[in-house]
């Protein structure tokens, strides 16, 4: 599943840290507490998924949720039109 946005983005600086509990970017414009993304992260990887994050070449943020492969393959497709990051777990 992915969802894609036109809002300003993530900065490559700042997207390998966004599932960091309490992270707020450097343009972080809305009120928040920097756990929402945190939240999510922990919940995806106790079923083995994860989150990506990507720039949207025509602006904005790409995030997709990638679930475990239940078959033997494990190829994911390309993400459209974005460079892709990936975020890290935490240990």
């Amino acid at each position: 599943m992915s969802v894609l946005d036109r809002g300003p983005g993530i900065p490559a600086a700042d997207r390998l840290r966004v599932t960091e509990r309490f992270f707020r970017g450097a343009n972080a414009s809305a009120a928040g507490s920097g756990l929402g993304l945190s939240i999510a992260q922990a919940a995806l990887q106790r079923f083995g998924a994860r989150l990506e994050f990507a720039a949207r070449a025509d602006g904005g943020e790409a995030v997709r949720v990638v679930l475990p492969c239940a078959g033997p393959s494990g190829n994911e497709p390309p993400m459209p039109d974005v460079e892709k990051a990936s975020s890290k777990p935490r240990s």
